[in-house]
């Protein structure tokens, strides 16, 4: 099994990430982990709701 990870918000100008992250695995789940990876919940496709994202300038 293989992982990828994706974080949920974008990247601070100061560097420091949050711990909020989407990981989704080679078998197609996908899990939240709001802990640095300390704990997971399985995100169902029909939970995933789209954002609409602004660039900031």
């Amino acid at each position: 099994m293989e992982y990828t990870e994706h974080d949920v918000n974008p990247r601070p100008s100061s560097g420091n990430r949050d711990s909020l992250r989407f990981v989704r695995g080679s078998d197609g789940k996908t899990y939240m982990t709001d802990d640095h990876y300390r704990t997971f919940k399985e995100i169902k496709p029909e939970e995933i709701v789209p954002k609409e994202i602004t660039p900031s300038d």
